[in-house]
């Protein structure tokens, strides 16, 4: 049995240490790696360093200093030749005159050229050594973003959802590992504790327009919708889950949606981002053309070639004329590519309204507007799910709705 305990502590010291030599390999690799990514970034400006002192030998041994003397002053290490006062009166030197070139040679040098090109290589180097501080400070700049609290596989898939649409968006998750490619691609993320009211503010969530708590950990996101709603009683709440006794709590500090489901996933999440204001003000293309057979498929085909996505699509006969209306991810590109095609096209302003599901809601917002002298010119449904009902709204003062309904809802 001795044997047996000894062998056993052995086995776990070799294995220790093993661990112990990987995380020293990986360290030295990462650091190598850095390293290198920093002289690839710096090759230029150390060039221009290293130019500036061979110009400066160059010069000094041209005007006749000794290969003794060229060291100290091509480094600055021996002071500049002063001008008598008679030598300053005659005005501008000859450039030919020696002490010329080393006066400016000292003025330019240290004061200009060698801080100028030092203070960038050691902005690039704490950018390069730690690329989160250039990643924190872009956080800080986002407005009308989507911030995810919590980066895992769940958080991933928002993220490469929200690239695929354009979105902007924050990411703020505790490990550095799990971020460490979106640090890489130097992504908005926030390196810090999803709970603390300093990492959030340094996300901007007072001015998200979403914000997702994708934390896996049930009590973390209730710490973290409370600081959220703390910080942004405006933006859509989405937490995540999946302990049941935990929801209505969740709910009562002002989450607009708790997912406590594992069959939900990014993809149902997705819809309430698109519209996650209540009032939302998008374009609107409206194509009208010949009714005939088959003209959708040749627009949904021209914009799946094009990777144009169709948010929503509306079709309607009236006298032989189909009228397409559509919403899409990028308006300016599918203008055009129907444009091109000779489909006849007209943009509009639209509001899209994110109401409560429940009887008479469509029924107070109809009456806001009519209050307002504000006339509908058409409506059609987005979206719906067991709670919200999204809408396309075109009306003929949109501004002013926009306003109202904000003020109102």
């Amino acid at each position: 049995m001795d044997d047996e305990t000894t062998t056993t502590t052995i086995t776990n010291s070799v294995f220790k240490k093993e661990i112990f030599r990987r995380k020293l390999l990986m360290m030295y690799e990462w650091k190598k790696a850095r390293f290198k990514a920093f002289i690839e970034k710096n090759v230029l400006l150390l060039g221009v360093i290293v130019g500036w002192f061979a110009f400066g030998a160059v010069m000094f041994a041209h005007y006749g200093f000794s290969i003794r003397q060229i060291p100290s002053l091509m480094f600055y290490l021996a002071p500049p030749l002063p001008y008598t006062v008679a030598e300053l009166g005659t005005g501008l030197l000859a450039l030919s005159d020696k002490r010329l070139f080393w006066n400016l040679y000292y003025s330019y040098g240290p004061n200009i050229i060698i801080p100028a090109t030092l203070s960038i290589i050691i902005y690039n180097m704490l950018e390069g050594f730690h690329p989160d501080i250039g990643c924190r400070r872009l956080a800080k700049a986002m407005q009308n973003h989507t911030v995810i609290l919590g980066y895992n596989k769940f958080g991933e898939r928002i993220v490469n959802l929200l690239k695929s649409r354009g979105e902007p968006f924050v990411v703020v998750d505790p490990d550095p590992a799990a971020v460490d490619e979106l640090v890489r691609r130097k992504e908005p993320v926030v390196i810090d504790d999803i709970d603390e009211i300093h990492s959030l503010k340094t996300s901007n969530i007072n001015k998200a327009n979403v914000v997702i708590v994708a934390e896996d950990d049930p009590k973390l996101a209730v710490l973290a919708t409370k600081r959220v709603r703390e910080l942004n009683p405006k933006c859509m709440l989405i937490v995540r889950c999946f302990a049941d006794e935990l929801v209505e709590v969740i709910e009562s500090l002002g989450a607009n949606i708790v997912i406590s489901s594992w069959k939900k996933d990014a993809d149902d999440v997705m819809k309430f981002i698109y519209h996650s204001k209540r009032i939302e003000g998008v374009k609107q293309l409206t194509v009208i053309t010949k009714d005939r057979v088959g003209v959708l498929t040749e627009i949904t085909e021209l914009f799946g070639k094009a990777g144009i996505n169709i948010d929503s699509i509306s079709e309607e006969d009236f006298m032989g004329e189909a009228i397409i209306q559509m919403l899409t991810n990028d308006v300016d590109r599918a203008r055009k590519l129907l444009l091109s095609k000779g489909f006849n096209v007209t943009e509009s302003d639209v509001l899209i309204v994110t109401l409560n599901d429940k009887p008479g809601e469509l029924a107070k917002l109809m009456k806001k507007l009519s209050d307002a002298n504000i006339d509908v010119e058409s409506l059609y449904l987005l979206s719906r799910d067991s709670s919200q009902t999204t809408l396309a709204i075109k009306v003929d003062k949109p501004r002013e709705a926009k306003l109202i309904l904000k003020e109102k809802l």
